[in-house]
């Protein structure tokens, strides 16, 4: 599980700050994970009815909210 949280994270954070890509509807329900090999699950994305480009203002915006979560986070 710890696994596959970093490579959710790795994901998300790759799609929204280099490639300017969000996926808005990501849920258990749309997300699937291959284990042929328990060591490296892979992410399946589907449903990907709900994407939006995102330009720079997007992009400082949602990096602005990660910073107050985590420092919310942190501090406590």
């Amino acid at each position: 599980m710890k696994l596959l949280a970093e490579y959710g994270m790795q994901i998300f954070l790759t799609q929204v700050f280099r490639d300017s890509f969000f996926h808005g509807d990501m849920h258990s329900g749309n997300i699937l994970v291959n284990i042929t090999q328990p060591h490296k699950p892979k992410y399946i994305s589907i449903d990907y009815r709900i994407v939006r480009y995102l330009n720079k203002k997007d992009k400082y915006y949602l990096a602005e909210n990660l910073i107050d979560f985590l420092t919310m986070i942190i501090v406590k």
